[in-house]
């Protein structure tokens, strides 16, 4: 009963069932996978620990779901790099490219990029033709102004799988980052007909119509972005430079100050 009341979103009737289960002798390997996740989602920290330790004892096959837990709970009480121990030892285990994923992510807020893109290039000899995965390594190549890294990447994406707006869109970021803009265009407008309710992509489409100095058609990118996500602060911000140099600076201001009470700064 634990688990159903768990799965219908009824943490503390699921968490009496499994104290009760455990009253009664009844020990498994789910039962403490269960409880270790309603009581993170309550909150229960050290408790959710000690759950996923009784896990590992029952059952040593959960032994890389077990550190990704863990990795997933010392994130949470904010030992970040307790955190990424525990992942790396989960992948070392077994390679997840989910438990991969949070790992390089929290790599990256601590600033270890290097050995985030190892961690990539780990994951990725073990799950070539991961998508996610892959998009995260172009992401962090952009991020690092490592364009022609970025542009690679993107391209094995796009061999992989034509359907991902995500892919045309890191594609768009990589040659825009090259001074490639109308090739960087083409690949964000083809992010847009994939995922045309995606806010950024038209941003991102307006940036590179704004580089080549069609600012007319960048602004119309900018309002198609704000028409979709109306909190979206860098659209309010890019649309009050276009209208700026299209000459109507009252417009300008009003997008700029949109901008700034959105929590833009420059």
């Amino acid at each position: 009963m634990g688990i159903i009341f768990a799965q219908l979103g009824r943490p503390a009737e699921a968490l009496a069932a499994f104290e009760q289960a455990q009253g009664l002798g009844y020990e498994s390997p789910l039962l403490y996978s269960w409880w270790a996740q309603v009581l993170f989602e309550m909150g229960s920290l050290d408790e959710a620990l000690a759950a996923l330790e009784q896990l590992l004892q029952l059952d040593q096959a959960y032994t890389a779901k077990v550190y990704s837990g863990r990795g997933i709970i010392l994130e949470a009480m904010g030992r970040p790099e307790d955190a990424v121990l525990a992942y790396a030892q989960s992948i070392r285990v077994e390679m997840s490219a989910d438990t991969c994923l949070r790992l390089c992510a929290l790599l990256v807020k601590l600033r270890r990029e290097g050995e985030a893109l190892a961690f990539y290039g780990e994951g990725l000899q073990h799950r070539p033709t991961d998508i996610p995965l892959r998009q995260a390594l172009a992401a962090l190549y952009c991020q690092l102004r490592r364009f022609r890294e970025a542009h690679a990447v993107c391209k094995q994406l796009l061999r992989l799988d034509t359907s991902q707006a995500e892919s045309h869109a890191l594609l768009g970021r990589a040659l825009g980052g090259l001074d490639h803009s109308i090739e960087a265009r083409t690949a964000y407008e083809q992010g847009v007909r994939l995922d045309p309710s995606n806010a950024a992509y038209y941003v991102h489409k307006g940036n590179a119509l704004f580089h080549l100095g069609a600012v007319e058609a960048a602004l119309q990118a900018y309002r198609e972005a704000l028409e979709h996500d109306p909190s979206f602060a860098v659209a309010h911000y890019n649309s009050g430079l276009a209208w700026g140099l299209l000459g109507y600076q009252r417009e300008a201001k009003l997008a700029c100050k949109a901008a700034k009470k959105l929590g833009y700064a420059e």
